[in-house]
């Protein structure tokens, strides 16, 4: 009973204390095990009267994560690879999506992951070497039964900021080419907004801007639109908020302000 209450308690499971108030209650003659009981279940019941005399109880599970759409898990770079893994939020347990991380020459790594609507994949971008930063765009199954495939291959551009369709079918990416400083005019600078097929690849430029660089995408429920943040003056932080159709029918603003609009 006590080692189930241990178990009970990692889960965060009310059953902890179950297990706990049985030994106090049916085994006090063995006092070890009843000692260990009743301080694990004074130590519950008064975290149980915090929680709720606070009302919302926050607590750290990952740097910069996304949550599963059941909340079950997050997904994040875990800095201490470089790797993309996802954690049980209530177990703690940590599942490697990539195992190529690393933060010494040559550099790998993975950024911006996110679940698909059905929790089954995990989108994300991928850098490794080139003669010019390079990035693609990944996709492999939540539950690791099989390794990452490149979905879409941009070399030469950085890709940010992957949005799933809500049928599951498209990703969502920004790129502008490397050779580019972040939200400044060049010769070449600029931002395409790519609508990818998850199945085949193929990437359909729904809209261009001027400057390098973007912030926020997310898709309206019926995957009609995308909404984004666009940069508006070089070396400048302002920004306002378009919508793009993904039928290939334009992009234009919906929030114009000298502010910093954000998504």
């Amino acid at each position: 009973l006590v080692q189930m209450g241990r178990c009970h308690e990692k889960l965060g499971s009310e059953e902890a204390q179950r297990a706990y108030r049985r030994v106090v209650q049916e085994y006090p003659d063995q006092t070890d095990m009843a000692t260990e009981a009743r301080v694990r279940l004074t130590a519950l019941e008064a975290a149980a009267t915090r929680s709720t005399a606070a009302g919302v109880v926050i607590r750290e599970v990952a740097y910069g994560g996304r949550p599963a759409p059941d909340a079950r898990q997050v997904v994040y770079t875990d800095w201490t690879t470089s790797d993309i893994t996802i954690r049980d939020i209530r177990a703690g347990k940590l599942r490697r999506v990539t195992t190529t991380g690393t933060q010494v020459n040559p550099i790998q790594y993975g950024m911006d992951a996110v679940f698909s609507p059905d929790g089954e994949y995990v989108a994300f971008e991928w850098h490794h070497p080139n003669a010019k930063s390079y990035f693609d765009l990944r996709v492999a199954p939540a539950d690791g039964s099989e390794p990452p495939r490149v979905v879409y291959d941009t070399t030469g551009f950085y890709v940010m900021g992957p949005s799933w369709s809500w049928d599951g079918k498209h990703i969502a990416i920004a790129r502008y080419p490397a050779s580019t400083l972040f939200r400044t005019i060049t010769d070449d600078s600029r931002t395409d907004l790519l609508w990818v097929s998850v199945d085949d690849g193929s990437a359909q430029v729904l809209s261009t801007y001027a400057l390098s660089g973007y912030r926020g995408l997310s898709h309206s429920p019926d995957d009609r639109f995308i909404v984004h943040e666009v940069y508006i003056k070089a070396d400048s932080v302002q920004s306002d908020i378009y919508v793009t159709a993904t039928d290939g029918g334009g992009s234009w603003p919906i929030v114009e302000h000298p502010a910093s609009d954000r998504l």
